[in-house]
């Protein structure tokens, strides 16, 4: 791959994740209450962790899954 393509793809999936998170977390603080919101923070970001964890290996198995098949080829 170029390292033009690379970068490109990186400003992409940046701004493609700001105008995902952010407003998530404003919809989602939205309507808790002041006392909760660090509450509310800490198991926003359990959760985002644990799917960023879950979508790791989900790809990587993917990955390997097609590695394989391109060798076997």
């Amino acid at each position: 791959m170029d390292s033009n393509l690379i970068i490109m793809s990186s400003v992409i999936q940046g701004v493609g994740l700001g105008f995902i998170f952010i407003p998530s977390n404003t919809l989602a603080f939205a309507t808790v209450a002041p006392e909760l919101r660090t509450d509310g923070a800490a198991i926003n970001t359990l959760v985002r962790s644990i799917g960023s964890a879950i979508g790791i290996s989900v790809m990587q198995a993917v990955f390997v899954m097609n590695m394989q098949t391109s060798y076997s080829i």
